[in-house]
């Protein structure tokens, strides 16, 4: 699933978050909760938006579809 999402930001600079939860039956904001916390640094600084069920990624933000798509990446866990 997050490779779906890491390809909709690289290839679209968007993201359906409605389409995503159509095709995967699961409620998109449960499957990527830890993400939120970091997305919003990218919302709050203008590179990405916010509209209704999409994540839109601003021309400001282009370049930095790498970081906020990793964004969607689970953390890795160090023992």
């Amino acid at each position: 699933m997050t490779d779906e999402v890491v390809q909709s930001l690289a290839c679209d600079h968007a993201l359906d978050m409605g389409a995503f939860e159509w095709r995967n039956a699961q409620p998109f904001d449960a499957c990527f909760e830890h993400a939120w916390e970091r997305v919003a640094m990218f919302i709050e600084r203008g590179w990405l938006r916010r509209e209704g069920d999409m994540l839109l990624i601003e021309n400001e933000g282009e370049l930095l579809w790498r970081m906020i798509a990793a964004s969607f990446r689970p953390l890795a866990v160090v023992a």
